[in-house]
């Protein structure tokens, strides 16, 4: 499975940087629930609790976000494409992946609002793993990547 598919706008080899900004390329998502994501040792991560922030730079018919999992215990990870409407209070449009220990889905989001489209069968995702959300054309996937090989969660 070749990745990645489309080409790599940001890999965070820069120095620290909080909020995450480069050069007004981003903003956090939801400004009233969600706090800003930082550039910590070139690693993007929340600043504090919870982080979301979205690249503004473009509209995209094809993404592929990427992240490592470090902990599952606290709470799920959640990839985000196709945003559009970003930076207001909940009213942003798009797709949302949410991985967990055990499983992945895929939802759209209406004025911040999301809507299950699918989950993935049960399996296991380690800390340290690396979960893709990808849309190519109308083809939405959710794969993780564990032990050697890309596992397919959820489509």
């Amino acid at each position: 499975m070749p990745f990645p598919a489309t080409q790599v706008l940001d890999d965070f080899d820069r120095p620290n940087e909080n909020p995450l900004n480069s050069a007004g390329r981003y903003l956090r998502i939801d400004v009233s629930t969600i706090n800003d994501m930082q550039i910590l040792n070139k690693r993007c991560t929340a600043a504090t609790g919870q982080g979301a922030s979205a690249w503004m730079v473009q509209s995209f018919t094809n993404f592929e976000v990427f992240a490592t999992t470090e902990a599952f215990a606290a709470a799920s990870n959640r990839l985000y494409g196709r945003l559009a409407g970003v930076g207001g209070s909940n009213t942003y449009d798009g797709y949302r992946a949410i991985f967990t220990a055990s499983a992945a889905s895929i939802a759209v989001i209406t004025n911040g609002s999301a809507t299950n489209l699918v989950t993935g069968p049960t399996f296991t995702i380690n800390d340290g793993s690396v979960c893709l959300f990808r849309g190519i054309g109308t083809k939405l996937e959710c794969f993780f990547f564990s032990g050697g090989s890309w596992t397919l969660a959820a489509a």
